[in-house]
């Protein structure tokens, strides 16, 4: 199977959904522990590869184009149905499972 996304680009689209949804670069960067200014060029680069802008910024605020919007509610579906796989998976090893045998001395 050819890779179509790197780990750049997860976390590129991770952090557009993050300051789409807190409508804030900064908002997003404090939450996710980077820069305003690394949300803002992982942004960036987002719209570079899409050839879309998702974003209309101003000084004071940001809000989603309708390219953008529509690009957030697949993206922000994906991204749950990726932690919905993980969690079922790492919840399926967490739990034991089959027949438990104890071996102990007699007194």
């Amino acid at each position: 199977m050819k890779r179509q996304f790197d780990d750049v680009l997860l976390g590129s689209i991770e952090l557009f959904c993050l300051a789409a949804e807190l409508s804030s670069f900064t908002a997003a960067a404090t939450a996710a522990g980077v820069t305003p200014a690394a949300v803002s060029r992982s942004v960036s680069r987002l719209e570079e590869r899409l050839g879309v802008r998702l974003f209309v910024r101003t000084t004071r605020q940001i809000r989603l184009t309708d390219g953008g919007r529509v690009y957030f509610e697949q993206c922000r579906q994906a991204l749950s149905q990726l932690t919905e796989a993980e969690r079922q998976i790492t919840g399926a090893q967490v739990q034991p499972s089959g027949p438990l045998r104890i071996s102990a001395p007699t007194p």
